[in-house]
């Protein structure tokens, strides 16, 4: 079934387009030839019968030319019948004049198609029909002519028969040429037809299918091909299967990327909508004055703050310059900003002798040339609608397109005359309360001056009558000089140190920097303060983590400090220890203070170095204190550009922390010329 399938596969196609083509070729010569056969012989009966009916004519004419008037009408009538039907004629008929004088199978009314012309012997062949006519001679009637006509196909039956022969073995002979030619076609081309079957296949989607191909011949080779390219495409199939499969998948991540950036940019359209909506509410109904400006300082836009603040309408703003309402004073300061911000050249200000110079160095260094500006804020004054100076402070941002092209600049303002008026009342006001300090710090330099000069020479007579008494009112008066002479140096300290805080805070100390080793003064105050700590019951250490303890700094000042420091660890510890560490930290110099004492509260940390205060206050404070030892401290180290930090929890202790510069020793060079 297979076979003839591929056989006669393109029955109604190829194949049989070409059987018929070869067969209808045949035909035609066969045709051609038996017609010309046919027009040859036909051509010879004719001949035949010409002269055979030249020869009725004839008989015809003797007959009418026998005596036309003696002879009875019957009898010639009767022998032109005769002969008619003798010669089978379609028709006979006699003229004379322009009346019928005979006719044969001829009727009144019929149609006179039988007049061919005037020329007379004349033979026509009109639809397989001859027609004859010719005047009749030799009678006393003028203008007589006689015509007649006989069949053409007038054949003898051998003549069928033959022709009848012909024509079936034409059709035999085709039919055979037809099944010959579409037979030999089709198992000629088997092979073609078996990869011309293979071809569909494969293009019908199996790419799989396989033709048998022999060993030798070039349709072999070609089928040989055709597996080839059918294996190459089958694995092509599947790799664009597989490949196919990832674009799809690609495809759907794209999309679904795409749908995801169309979705985003529809919320970010609709954010930006939202906000411009916002930054338009905002900008109109802002309560500092807003406005927009050309690249050149032209107003384009602005809120109704800014015109209140100006006193001009929005109308009259839009299309005005920034120099038309800006100072005098301070429009280079507005023109240089504006220049730097849109990387303009600036040199035109270098050379314009009214700009004061030290503004104008002031802004070159406040905005360098290689310093991209995205936003300034300065004080700047406007000259309002009546002429008056308005003290504003002003924030400006460059909006630049996609293209990094400036576009406009967006200002704020804000009226700041109550504020700068309230700075010129709080200038006066401090520089009033400086004087007042001064006069404090020299009032209390003054009366400390006066009570301490009497208060030394009370000391002195005490410590002499002390050394004067007998041994019988010593024993009496002990206690009441020495009562005596604690109270008189508590005092003395108490003047000390106001005399100290007044000098430090009113400017009158004058302190002398040297380069000197701390280790030193504090092994001095470790050993001044070793006995009274013994006396209490302490421990007292001090600790070296370094041997790198000089430090740059005021002799006299950082020695208060320490000692007031050290001397507060003993008094407020009633039990425990006292740690001197001394260390290094970078390239300052560090002194922890740590003692075990009663500690301060957290409240209390923040006033600890205000002069005068002190955390148990009242007469039945347990500690004595003036409250300035720790004033001083502070301002000591400060002198000294040192820091003190202090860190201290209730009824646990306190660490008292001190940096001072240090100073690095120089290593002894060798210069080798």
């Amino acid at each position: 079934m297979e076979f003839f399938k591929r056989l006669f596969g393109s029955l109604l196609t190829r194949d049989l387009i070409v059987s018929l083509l070869v067969t209808a070729v045949f035909i035609s010569a066969l045709i051609y030839l038996n017609n010309y056969t046919v027009r040859k012989d036909e051509k010879e009966h004719a001949a035949a019968l010409f002269t055979q009916n030249y020869q009725l004519a004839d008989k015809i004419q003797q007959i009418v030319n026998i005596d036309y008037e003696s002879l009875n009408d019957n009898i010639r009538d009767s022998a032109l019948i005769n002969l008619s039907e003798a010669n089978n004629l379609k028709y006979l008929i006699i003229f004379t004049g322009d009346k019928i004088s005979f006719a044969y199978k001829y009727r009144q009314g019929d149609s006179t198609n039988f007049f061919v012309s005037d020329d007379s012997d004349k033979w026509i062949n009109e639809k397989q029909t001859y027609k004859y006519s010719f005047p009749l001679l030799g009678t006393s009637q003028q203008n007589a002519f006689i015509y007649f006509a006989f069949q053409n196909g007038m054949l003898p039956k051998e003549w069928d028969d033959i022709l009848f022969e012909k024509i079936y073995l034409i059709g035999c002979l085709s039919i055979i040429v037809f099944l010959l030619t579409f037979l030999v076609h089709s198992i000629a081309n088997y092979k073609l037809n078996n990869i011309l079957y293979a071809i569909k296949k494969i293009v019908s989607g199996n790419p799989d299918y396989k033709v048998k191909a022999g060993k030798k011949g070039k349709l072999n080779s070609f089928a040989k091909s055709l597996n080839k390219i059918s294996d190459n495409l089958a694995e092509s199939t599947t790799r664009v299967n597989a490949l196919s499969y990832e674009l799809k998948s690609i495809f759907r991540d794209k999309v679904s990327e795409l749908n995801l950036e169309i979705n985003q940019r529809k919320k970010a359209e609709l954010s930006l909508r939202l906000s411009e909506e916002q930054f338009r509410l905002l900008f109109e109904r802002a309560p500092v004055g807003m406005f927009l400006t050309s690249p050149d300082g032209f107003i384009t836009k602005t809120n109704r703050a800014f015109c209140d603040l100006l006193d001009y309408t929005e109308k009259e703003l839009i299309g005005m310059n920034m120099k038309q309402f800006t100072h005098s004073d301070e429009w280079f300061k507005e023109e240089f900003v504006r220049k730097r911000m849109l990387k303009e050249e600036v040199y035109e200000f270098y050379n314009d002798p009214k700009i004061d110079r030290n503004i104008l160095y002031a802004l070159i260094k406040t905005y360098p040339e290689d310093m991209a500006i995205k936003e300034i804020s300065m004080e700047k004054k406007f000259v309002n609608k009546q002429g008056l100076v308005v003290d504003c402070f002003k924030k400006a941002i460059l909006i630049k397109d996609q293209q990094d092209n400036p576009v406009n600049f967006l200002e704020q303002v804000i009226d700041i005359s109550e504020r700068k008026k309230f700075e010129k009342e709080l200038i006066v006001a401090k520089d009033r309360a400086e004087e007042s300090d001064r006069l404090k710090s020299a009032f209390l330099a003054q009366i400390s001056h006066e009570i301490r000069t009497p208060l030394n020479v009370i000391l002195n007579c005490t410590t002499l009558i002390t050394d004067e008494l007998d041994e019988k009112y010593r024993n009496e008066l002990e206690d009441l000089l020495e009562a005596i002479n604690s109270a008189g140096k508590r005092l003395q300290r108490t003047i000390n140190l106001t005399l100290d805080l007044s000098s430090v805070q009113s400017g009158n100390y004058t302190p002398e920097f040297e380069v000197f080793d701390l280790y030193d003064d504090l092994r001095k105050f470790y050993d001044e303060f070793i006995v009274l700590a013994n006396q209490r019951d302490l421990s007292l250490k001090l600790i070296r983590n370094t041997d790198d303890t000089k430090i740059m700094g005021d002799k006299y000042t950082i020695n208060q400090v320490f000692q007031n420091l050290i001397d507060n660890a003993i008094k407020y510890t009633r039990k425990g220890k006292i740690d001197i560490m001394i260390e290094k930290d970078g390239s300052d110099v560090r002194v922890k203070i740590a003692d075990t004492g009663i500690g301060m509260s957290q409240e209390y940390l923040k006033d600890i170095f205000i002069p005068f205060s002190q955390e148990d206050v009242g007469q039945k404070r347990e500690f004595e204190g003036n409250g300035l030892g720790l004033a001083l401290v502070k301002n000591y180290v400060e002198l000294n550009k040192g820091k003190v930090l202090v860190e201290s929890q209730k009824g646990v202790g306190s660490v008292f922390t001190v940096y001072l510069p240090g100073v690095e020793e120089k290593k002894n060079v060798t210069v080798t010329n």
